[in-house]
């Protein structure tokens, strides 16, 4: 696994391998405001792999090879701003994966595996900009938007 310098602001990499992100990957760099981790195969996110990156505004994890987000996967990403998980193969996100998220505006699951959404949305109030098309989801249920419920103007 890859643990990097403490003084960066913003981490940038595309097509390294990477494979899984632990909770020693990011410690000690709290101050982070932007990661960006491209097509790096990553195939897994350690639960509270991002449990100190309080201040992080961007994540993009675009291009990996994801298959679940669980409830602790982003927990602690409280000013997170922007989520992209674009081309990954994410079959499942557990509901209320993204409660933490309080903060967050735009999500993206564009290209992915994912059957169902429900209860995924919960929590995240000020949610403006959400695409989820080119999944393999054919329902929606009472618990699909439930989350987005106050985001109706």
């Amino acid at each position: 696994f890859y643990t990097f310098p403490i003084e960066w602001k913003s981490i940038k990499l595309d097509n390294v391998s990477i494979n899984y992100i632990n909770n020693q990957t990011f410690q000690n760099m709290s101050h982070l405001k932007l990661v960006i981790l491209k097509s790096c195969k990553i195939k897994s996110i350690e639960d509270n792999s991002f449990s100190k990156l309080s201040l992080l505004n961007d994540l993009y994890l675009q291009m990996n090879e994801l298959r679940r987000i669980n409830r602790l996967t982003m927990f602690g990403l409280t000013g997170l701003i922007t989520l992209n998980l674009n081309l990954n193969k994410i079959e499942l996100i557990e509901p209320d994966a993204f409660l933490s998220l309080n903060r967050l505006v735009t999500l993206h699951l564009e290209h992915n595996m994912l059957l169902t959404l429900d209860n995924t949305l919960n929590g995240l109030v000020r949610l403006r900009s959400f695409n989820f098309r080119h999944n393999l989801i054919k329902v929606f249920t009472n618990q699909t938007f439930n989350g987005l419920i106050n985001n109706v103007n």
